[in-house]
């Protein structure tokens, strides 16, 4: 056993120590959050204001998050009559071969503007590739280092993963008109060091800490130990404006605490 596994442990027994009964079902995985967010999106044209952005992420179809995890978040996406449906990343979480119960789950998305992503670290670990072919024939295809009109000068940019080396912001944005409205998907946060845009930046990776007691917040996810500016929710660089969702499902142990799996809907307003 590694000194890390060993420490992995030991903490998770502290944790489990750490949480009376009464607090148990703060960390089941699927006590999904609908968070619901009102956004000012400069260049956006009026006749989008109200546009409907739901976005899912880290939903680590694996041996710790089941199907049917996955399938009640995208229920829990749908109930919210999206227009655009974005997926951050982490599709799997060890294994290309779940991919496919994966896009079983995620079947039910239907949205007027579609249904896009970007792909994480683990997808890279899994399979990338695979991964990205096998849901672009299911009709959600990654944006990798490219945009999208989605509608009416409304542009949807991703770029590749962080941890990958080849997250090429400036590649994702190119073509785009000046003063046209844009959202960029990251699964990794750490990419608005990389971006001092006027647009909206979107990601995953954090888990939001996923075990959220004091020296143990973010343990079991490296995201956080490597990237601990950010944990969950809104943050600025600059002139953009960053969201980093808490995502659905888990790494390490089959545990979340004080970090709810959520669903988010952002309502976009013309600034």
């Amino acid at each position: 056993m590694s000194r890390r596994q060993f420490l992995q442990r030991g903490l998770l027994l502290a944790a489990a120590a750490a949480v009376p009964p009464a607090g148990m079902a703060v960390i089941r995985s699927r006590d999904l959050a609908i968070e619901k967010h009102q956004v000012d999106l400069p260049g956006l044209h009026p006749l989008l204001d109200g546009l409907r952005i739901v976005q899912l992420s880290d939903l680590h179809r694996g041996p710790l998050v089941a199907e049917d995890a996955i399938a009640a978040a995208a229920a829990a996406a749908m109930e919210l009559q999206p227009d655009l449906v974005t997926l951050t990343g982490d599709f799997v979480s060890i294994s290309h071969t779940n991919i496919a119960s994966c896009i079983e789950a995620l079947l039910p998305l239907r949205a007027p503007l579609g249904v896009y992503g970007v792909p994480g670290n683990h997808d890279h670990h899994a399979g990338a590739g695979v991964i990205a072919a096998r849901l672009a024939g299911a009709g959600i295809p990654l944006l990798v280092n490219r945009n999208v009109e989605v509608e009416r000068g409304l542009y949807l940019a991703g770029v590749d993963d962080l941890w990958s080396g080849n997250a090429r912001p400036d590649a994702a944005l190119s073509g785009i008109p000046r003063g046209a409205a844009r959202i960029l998907l990251s699964h990794n946060p750490s990419v608005v060091d990389g971006v001092d845009e006027s647009l909206l930046l979107l990601a995953g990776h954090t888990h939001g800490g996923q075990i959220n007691i004091g020296p143990l917040t973010g343990f079991f996810t490296s995201a956080v130990t490597s990237h601990g500016r950010f944990l969950s929710g809104w943050y600025r660089n600059g002139q953009t404006r960053l969201y980093v969702n808490r995502g659905i499902g888990v790494v390490g142990i089959p545990l979340r605490f004080r970090s709810r799996p959520e669903v988010t809907l952002f309502v976009l307003r013309a600034a």
